[in-house]
C-alpha cells in the first residue's frame, strides 16, 4: 500500500473508468475530531485505485495492489521500471545482457517470462495508459509525466484484456487537464547524465485539452572496457507524445493519444569473471585449437577475464540494444445511459528491436550474433460497467480482440570462429486473441460482500519458418489454446478500520512453439537441422487472504496478503550455446507450488514525518518434473529469492512564507536468488541492499523546484541477472545493477 503526497495538483476531469488514480490529496489527511487536532495526529491520506476497473479505497480493495503516484516516484528515486522493484514486494525487475539484450525481464512471486522472441506469453502484464505492452525489448520506461504506477500481484484475468497469470504493471500518463500550463525540468548528474524534459498543456474552454510531452534523458556507461575502448552500459532514450481531450458533451469523452519512443543501450553491461575454461564441443573450444595452431588470434582462455567488479575484456562486435516504438490509441466513453458506463478502447503498437551482442564477452572472434525484430499488435477492447439491484451490485465486463504479429527481420546473423555463419532461418509468429470477461462485487448483507469473475478466451497461433537462402517453407505449425478462468472470493468489513478478504482464482498462460534451428556444424558444412515443437499451457489456481486495516485514528496503516498458489505443466525455459549455434527451448514441468507473506506498512508519526515498509516472504517448489529437462525437484526457481523488503521514510515542513522542503530515504533488500531456470545455465546472484536518498525544495508558490538525489548511496555492486555459459561457452556473465549516482534537478512550472 502506497501513497501519493501533497505536491501534486488534481487534474480537473474526472479519470477514465479504467485508470487508476491516487486522489491527490494533502500529505496527510486533515483530522478527523476536535480531540485528534488537540493531539496533534494525523491520519494517512486515502489511496484512491481502480484496480478492480472501478475507483475504490485502497483499504477497501480486495486485491494486492500497491500504487504510486507521481511525486512519491520521485521522492523514492524511481526513475525507471526497474527501480520499482524497490518499492513494490514480490517484484523483480531485470534487463537481459545475454541472448535477449537490452529486453526488460518481469517476475510477480516467482511468475515470469525469460525471454520474447520463443513464443512464450507473458506471466506479468504490462498495461500503458490501459493498453496491452506487447514486448519485453524497451520495455523498461523512463517515468516521464508519469500519474501513476499500479503493481498488481496474482492472477487478473477477470479484469484484463489479455491473461495475466502472474500479476500486472499499470502506467498511467498524466492526462490533459482543462487550464493551461506545463513545465520545464532539467537534470545532471554522475556519468555525464544529461535529462531534459517538458510538457505543455493547452485548454479550450472546457471542450478540450490537449498535453504534448517530450525529453531526451542520456547517461553515459559505467562498465570500463579493458581493451580501451568506450565504457558499456550508456543510455540513450527519446519521447514525444500528444495527448488530446475532447468532451463535446457532459456524458461523452473522447481520448486521443499518439507517442514515438527510443531506447538505446550502448554496450551491454555485464561482469564476466574467470576462469574461462572452454570445453569440447563448444564454439571457443574449436576456436582455440585453431588458434593455437599457428594463427595470430590468441587463444580464449583467461586473459579475457574481467580484472575488476565493473570491468569487461572488450568485445569485437560493439554490443548494443536499440528499440524503437511507436504507439496510437483512440477510446471513448459514454456515460449516457442509467447505472452503465460504456468504453471503446481501440490501439496500435509497433515494436521495432535491433540488437547485438558477443557472447564470449571478449575481442577475439569466437562468437557473436546480432537481430532485428519486430512486434506489432492491434487490439479493440469494450468495456462495460455499473451498478444494478440498488446498487449492491457493482460490476464491470469486457470484449476483448487483438492481433499480434512477431517477425525475425533481414539484419538478423551469426558471427561464428571470425566467419559469418548462414542467417538463422526467419520465424513469423501470429496469434489471435479473443475473450471476453466479466467481474463482480455483490453486497449480501451490510459489511459482507462475495466476489466472482469469469473469463473464456482464445488464443489462435502459428508459427512458420521458411529457409533463409531461398524463402522455401521448411515448417508450419498452427493451434488453438482455449481457457476458462475465474476467481470468487468473500470481503467482509469488521469495522470502519479494518477489512479483510478471501479469493480463489485461476490463471492461464497460453502454449506454443519452440523453433530450434541448428546451422552448419562445425566439421559438418552443409548439414542442416530445423524443427517446430509445441509446448503446453501453463495453468495456475492461487488462494489468497488478505486484510486492509488502520488504527490510531488512521495514522499507522498495516496490509498484509498471504497467499498459496498450485501449478500446472509449469513452463521452464532453456538457453544452451553449443558447437553449432545458440538454442532457446521450452518444457513443461509437471507441477510446482509457491507460498507466500506480503506486508505494507506506514506510520504517520506526525504532520511532517511518514514512515514506510514493505517486505515479502516466498517460498517455491517443484512438486513433479515430468519430461522437463534441465531441473530436479530441487531445482531453484529464477527471480524468486526468499525475503524482500524496504524501509524508509519522509520528512516535510516549511519555512516560513519562502518554501517547502522533503526529505526522504529508502533501504531496499533483495535476497539471493537463481538467475535463470535451469540448474546448468543458472547462476546464484548474492544478496544486496541499495540505499536511496533524495532532499527536494520547492518555491511556496510551486513555480520553482530543486531536488538533490544519490542513487545507490552506498555503491554496492550488485547483479540484477546473469547466465552461466560454462557448459557451452566457458563463460559465467552477471549483468549489472548501476552504481551509485548522485545528481541535482531543476524544474519550472508554467
Amino acid at each position: 500500500m502506497e501513497t501519493s503526497w501533497a505536491q501534486d495538483s488534481a487534474p480537473a476531469t474526472e479519470p477514465a473508468a479504467d485508470l487508476a488514480v491516487i486522489e491527490l490529496e494533502p500529505a496527510l489527511a486533515a483530522p478527523e475530531s476536535p480531540e485528534q487536532v488537540e493531539a496533534g495526529t494525523a491520519a494517512i491520506a486515502e489511496v484512491v485505485v481502480t484496480a478492480q476497473r472501478r475507483s475504490q479505497n485502497l483499504q477497501e480493495t480486495p486485491v494486492a495492489v500497491t500504487a504510486l503516484g507521481s511525486q512519491e516516484l520521485e521522492e523514492r528515486n524511481v526513475q525507471s521500471t526497474q527501480d520499482l522493484m524497490q518499492v513494490a514486494p514480490s517484484l523483480q525487475v531485470s534487463t537481459a545482457a545475454g541472448p535477449n539484450g537490452g529486453a526488460a525481464v518481469f517476475f510477480l512471486r516467482g511468475m515470469g517470462q525469460q525471454r520474447s522472441g520463443n513464443g512464450t506469453e507473458p506471466a506479468v502484464g504490462v498495461y500503458v495508459d490501459g493498453v496491452y505492452y506487447p514486448s519485453l525489448q524497451g520495455a523498461i520506461f523512463n517515468m516521464l509525466d508519469i500519474q501513476q504506477v499500479e503493481v498488481l500481484r496474482g492472477p487478473q484475468g477477470t479484469l484484463f484484456g489479455r491473461n495475466t497469470i502472474g500479476g500486472a504493471i499499470r502506467y498511467t500518463s498524466r492526462a490533459p487537464e482543462f487550464d493551461n500550463g506545463g513545465y520545464v525540468q532539467a537534470t545532471a548528474g554522475s556519468y555525464d547524465r544529461r535529462d531534459l524534459t517538458g510538457v505543455i498543456n493547452l485548454a479550450y474552454d472546457d471542450l478540450a485539452a490537449l498535453r504534448l510531452t517530450g525529453g531526451r534523458l542520456h547517461r553515459d556507461g559505467f562498465v570500463r572496457q579493458q581493451d580501451g575502448g568506450e565504457d558499456a552500459g550508456g543510455q540513450d532514450n527519446e519521447l514525444i507524445r500528444a495527448q488530446l481531450l475532447v468532451t463535446p458533451m457532459d456524458a461523452l469523452k473522447i481520448e486521443l493519444m499518439g507517442q514515438r519512443n527510443r531506447s538505446e543501450l550502448d554496450g551491454l553491461a555485464y561482469s564476466q569473471p574467470g576462469p574461462i575454461e572452454p570445453r569440447p564441443n563448444t564454439i571457443p573450444w574449436y576456436y582455440n585449437l585453431t588458434a593455437l595452431g599457428g594463427f595470430t588470434n590468441p587463444p580464449y582462455d583467461d586473459r579475457f577475464a574481467s580484472t575488476c567488479d565493473h570491468c569487461q575484456a572488450g568485445t569485437n562486435v560493439r554490443e548494443f540494444a536499440d528499440t524503437q516504438s511507436s504507439a496510437a490509441q483512440i477510446g471513448v466513453t459514454w456515460s449516457g445511459l442509467e447505472s452503465v458506463e460504456v468504453k471503446s478502447l481501440s490501439a496500435w503498437q509497433r515494436v521495432g528491436s535491433r540488437y547485438a551482442l558477443d557472447l564470449d564477452g571478449s575481442p577475439a572472434p569466437v562468437y557473436s550474433a546480432s537481430a532485428h525484430t519486430r512486434d506489432e499488435i492491434y487490439s479493440q477492447e469494450f468495456q462495460f460497467s455499473g451498478k444494478a439491484l440498488d446498487e449492491r451490485l457493482d460490476w464491470v465486463s469486457g470484449l476483448y480482440a487483438a492481433r499480434q504479429s512477431f517477425d525475425m527481420l533481414p539484419g538478423t546473423s551469426q558471427l561464428l570462429l571470425g566467419r559469418i555463419s548462414d542467417d538463422p532461418d526467419p520465424v513469423e509468429r501470429r496469434t489471435h486473441t479473443l475473450a471476453g470477461f466479466v467481474d463482480a462485487t455483490y453486497e449480501l448483507f451490510e459489511h459482507a460482500q462475495v466476489l466472482g469473475g469469469y473469463r473464456i478466451s482464445q488464443d489462435d497461433k502459428e508459427a512458420t519458418l521458411r529457409d533463409s537462402g531461398n524463402g522455401e517453407l521448411l515448417d508450419h505449425e498452427r493451434r488453438k489454446f482455449t481457457s476458462n478462468t475465474g476467481r470468487v472470493g468473500l470481503q467482509y468489513r469488521w469495522t470502519d478500520r479494518i477489512m479483510s478478504y478471501a479469493t480463489v482464482s485461476t490463471g492461464f498462460k497460453a502454449g506454443g512453439f519452440n523453433v530450434n534451428v541448428s546451422g552448419p556444424l562445425i566439421f559438418t558444412p552443409g548439414l542442416r537441422r530445423s524443427e517446430l515443437g509445441s509446448y503446453k499451457p501453463e495453468n495456475v489456481t492461487s488462494y489468497e487472504i488478505g486484510a486492509r486495516t488502520e488504527f490510531f485514528g488512521g495514522a499507522i496503516r498495516i496490509n498484509p496478503t498471504v497467499f498459496y498458489a498450485q501449478w500446472r505443466d509449469v513452463q521452464v525455459q532453456s538457453v544452451n550455446v553449443n558447437a553449432s549455434t545458440l538454442e532457446v527451448y521450452v518444457d513443461n514441468a509437471a507441477s510446482a507450488h509457491s507460498q507466500g507473506l506480503e506486508l505494507e506498512m506506514q506510520a504517520a508519526v506526525s504532520r511532517q514525518l511518514v514512515f514506510f515498509a514493505n517486505g515479502a516472504l516466498l517460498r517455491m517448489r517443484y512438486d513433479s518434473v515430468g519430461d522437463a529437462s534441465g531441473i530436479t525437484k530441487d531445482s531453484r526457481f529464477m527471480r524468486a529469492p526468499k525475503l524482500t523488503y524496504t524501509v524508509g521514510g519522509r520528512y516535510q515542513n516549511s519555512v516560513a512564507n519562502w518554501f517547502h522542503y522533503v526529505f526522504s530515504a529508502n533501504w531496499n533488500w533483495q535476497d539471493d536468488q537463481a538467475s535463470n531456470a535451469t540448474d546448468d545455465t543458472s547462476l546464484s546472484l548474492p544478496a544486496y541492499g541499495l540505499l536511496s536518498l533524495r532532499a527536494e525544495v520547492k518555491s511556496i508558490n510551486d513555480v520553482l523546484e530543486c531536488a538533490l538525489f544519490v542513487t545507490n548511496a552506498l555503491d554496492e555492486t550488485y547483479y540484477v541477472g546473469g547466465t552461466d555459459y560454462t557448459g557451452s561457452a566457458g563463460t559465467r556473465r552477471f549483468d549489472l545493477g548501476r552504481p551509485r549516482e548522485a545528481g541535482i534537478s531543476l524544474r519550472y512550472n508554467f
